[in-house]
């Protein structure tokens, strides 16, 4: 009976949950006439699945194997297989007596005992709001100094416990973000790199920290160079005597002393993102790629570590991040998912959840200077991306200027290929072909879409792929590229002017263009999400948004480009047989479309929650599973038992 009943409440759930779907008339084709979307069938939620099998929210666990090709007619047994993952860190912190250390993530709190390390208590819901300060945020406006420099000022309201008490103006160039360190009572303004850190009741300014500078190519002469950042953690101890910071390097920082000019310096090897102090003062906690340490701060020595290895890294999507999949730092091959944490990669096995490390820029990056013997190869330089290569042998990470390809065998660093020589372009975008082993790049300066052939570094004939010359901005350049399943088709983004464009490969030839209504919004934030091509290339599923509450997802065929449905998603996947549509939907739902129809089949929902709503979604090859990647900081498999 009790299983009846729940059976029940999840079908009203479900239904109560999915959007109606609007189709909107402002979306326009090149050279065609402004298509009708069909409408879309009523939600028609799943039968109840089979059972799930219970796994383990953590690393481990074997995966039951999938039986079956995922089709329109097995849709209602799809069952979520595995998941791994404690999720994603949202904050460390201590008990007020200093008894316990607790790691509050996307699915809740676990406790640890500060002695033994050991975990004592999981499934504690979410940390409790703070009934602190909170804060709002004003832009007064620019204007320009004596020395004719741009000046923009932010009025900071300080809110307690929902009423205003005061504020305070801060000058930055870009929208500040203030948090509140309630244990020592600190307010702290990062204003592009540098951090204003403030009272918490006078408001006064406690001290300020300047840019991260990860020097390199330093000489005996006393220069050097330097890669600007911002600090990946802060934390102020509660006697305020202690000011440390966490940088993406993997070094802490503990400054103390008069003016806080004294300085020791901890090495962690990987990008440190939490840190806090113990409520007195000596021990510190700190998060370093999903393994957290506590360090004995008079001696520096690290006196115990966590059991547990939590997900760090760079890929996990939200609602304002806007871009390709390229941009999220993730890659699945079959069986194995690799994620970028900056300037590291680390692997899953979706087999069993063990977590591995695969690559470190910095060997890239000094092997790559030892051959070419130039100056300008930063040790840390984080990763924007990486592909494997069709045969699952090799790894291709992109860094600003170059591409990194690393042997999967023996993990080691095999080649770079210059991607922009003269570092003229920014924002580098890119995509890989693994049917013939090419690299396409682009970026917002550039004219061209650039082609290399991986294996000799050689760089092929460029797609002429923008006209500047009679833009309104006088650029608009490449934002995004998404390459078709068979290697023979890229599309490709633009940015203030609003153009897509899917390009044959091999005659250079742009067969579809679509042209995005412009709007304040999307002129500036393009707000579209990763393209989906079907395997034939006859269909192709594009999103954007024109201001942040209107989402928009049609297919549109190919090539005439005549738009054939409009379809709810976030992030889209076509099966290997082209007749299903997967798409994140929201509240860690997927939803299923026939493909030829639009019609909706039906909705499948994580078991393990996330607010965010987001997932990234890849079919295995033969079609038997699907990997879904969700903001929460879990990795899920699907399939039919």
């Amino acid at each position: 009976m009790t299983r009846l009943i729940l059976s029940i409440l999840c079908v009203l759930l479900i239904a109560s949950c999915s959007p109606s779907i609007t189709p909107d008339s402002e979306t326009t084709i090149e050279t065609v006439s402004s298509p009708t979307a069909t409408s879309l069938p009523t939600d028609v939620p799943l039968p109840s699945p089979s059972p799930t099998p219970e796994f383990p929210v953590r690393d481990g666990g074997t995966m039951q194997p999938s039986a079956a090709v995922i089709a329109k007619d097995n849709l209602a047994q799809l069952t979520e297989l595995a998941v791994w993952g404690k999720g994603v860190i949202r904050g460390i912190n201590w008990s007020e007596d200093g008894n316990q250390i607790f790691v509050d993530t996307a699915l809740g709190r676990y406790a640890y005992d500060s002695v033994s390390f050991q975990l004592v208590d999981e499934g504690l819901g979410f940390a409790e709001e703070s009934s602190g300060l909170s804060f709002n945020v004003e832009d007064l406006g620019s204007s320009t100094d004596s020395l004719g420099r741009l000046k923009r000022q932010f009025r900071i309201q300080v809110l307690t416990d929902g009423k205003s008490t005061g504020s305070f103006d801060v000058d930055t160039p870009y929208w500040p973000v203030v948090t509140y360190m309630p244990e020592s009572n600190i307010i702290s303004i990062s204003k592009m790199g540098d951090v204003e850190l403030r009272d918490g009741t006078s408001y006064e300014i406690f001290y300020t920290l300047g840019w991260v500078r990860y020097v390199f190519d330093a000489s005996d002469g006393g220069g050097y160079s330097f890669r600007p950042d911002n600090y990946s953690a802060i934390t102020v101890s509660p006697d305020r005597k202690l000011v440390v910071t966490g940088q993406f390097d993997g070094k802490i920082i503990l400054r103390s002393g008069e003016g806080f000019n004294d300085n020791l310096t901890w090495q962690t090897g990987t990008p440190v993102r939490f840190l806090s102090i113990s409520p007195d003062g000596k021990k510190l906690a700190a998060e370093a790629n999903g393994n957290i340490s506590v360090w004995e701060i008079s001696s520096g020595e690290v006196i115990g570590t966590l059991p547990d290895t939590f997900t760090s890294g760079d890929f996990f999507y939200n609602q304002d991040h806007y871009g390709t999949e390229e941009d999220l730092g993730v890659a699945v091959k079959e069986n194995k998912l690799a994620y970028v944490n900056k300037d590291i990669v680390l692997s899953v096995d979706l087999t069993n959840g063990n977590r591995s490390g695969l690559v470190d820029v910095k060997e890239g990056s000094r092997l790559d200077k030892k051959e070419d013997g130039k100056y300008g190869h930063p040790e840390y330089q984080p990763i924007h991306t990486m592909f494997f290569s069709g045969s699952g042998q090799t790894l291709i990470t992109m860094l600003e200027d170059r591409a990194y390809v690393w042997d999967l065998g023996t993990n080691q660093f095999a080649k770079m290929i210059a991607l922009d020589k003269e570092k003229q372009g920014y924002g580098l975008v890119s995509a890989y072909s693994t049917s013939n082993n090419l690299l396409f790049t682009g970026s917002p300066a550039g004219n061209y879409l650039k082609i290399w052939n991986v294996d000799s570094g050689i760089e092929l004939p460029s797609i002429y792929a923008w006209d500047n010359s009679g833009l309104t901005n006088g650029y608009d350049g490449t934002h995004s590229l998404t390459m078709s399943p068979d290697g023979k088709f890229v599309f490709s983004w633009s940015g203030l002017e609003g153009v897509a464009s899917l390009w044959e490969i091999e005659t250079q030839t742009r067969v579809m263009a679509l042209k995005i209504p412009r709007s304040e919004y999307s002129q500036y934030k393009p707000g579209f999400y990763p393209v989906a091509i079907s395997p034939d290339n006859t269909k192709l599923v594009f999103s954007y948004s024109l201001n942040p509450g209107a989402h928009i997802a049609s297919v549109y065929s190919i090539p005439d480009g005549n738009e054939l449905y409009r379809i709810s998603q976030f992030f889209s996947a076509f099966s290997p047989g082209g007749l299903l549509i997967a798409s994140s939907v929201g509240n860690n739902r997927i939803r299923f479309y026939d493909s030829e129809t639009g019609n909706m089949l039906g909705d499948v929902t994580s078991k393990y929650p996330n607010k965010d709503g987001f997932q990234l979604l890849y079919f295995s090859e033969d079609g038997k599973t699907l990997t879904a990647v969700s903001t929460n900081g879990t990795i899920s498999m699907w399939g039919v038992p």
